[in-house]
């Protein structure tokens, strides 16, 4: 059993960096932003990249008004304007940073299923071969 073990892994170091080419240039943090526009949830992504965009253009149109208001009533009615566009441009980024997460989870899963489906090749081909 011990020797299989160690088939497996000098086969998953060797097999490795053909598979870290395949999916080099996905790496880095400009990949992983990348891959969430072209994932299965890319339309989506661009839809909540423009309502962010126009969430941020709301917040600091309220920031504005808020900073030049003159009586406290419209300082209250700005500055409650203001938390909830904060608010909403937080909570769509973080949807968007949970969906370049996904996409970055679903690649790294795709990388192990090659890796594994080329280790069993290998290795019942050897195996084959030992017997």
């Amino acid at each position: 059993m011990n020797d299989v073990d160690d088939l497996i892994r000098h086969e998953l170091a060797r097999d490795s960096a053909e598979i870290n080419e395949f999916l080099a240039p996905h790496s880095g943090m400009l990949g992983m932003v990348l891959g969430a526009f072209k994932g299965s949830l890319g339309p989506w992504v661009w839809l909540i990249t423009i309502v962010n965009m126009i969430a941020a253009g709301f917040m600091f149109w309220t920031a504005y008004h808020f900073l030049y208001a003159v009586g406290l009533d419209d300082r209250m009615y700005w500055g409650i304007w203001l938390i909830v566009t904060v608010l909403i441009g937080t909570s769509l980024k973080y949807w968007w940073w949970m969906e370049m997460n996904r996409v970055s989870i679903k690649r790294e899963v795709t990388r192990l299923e090659l890796a594994v489906l080329s280790l069993k090749g290998r290795i019942g081909h050897k195996l084959g071969e030992a017997k």
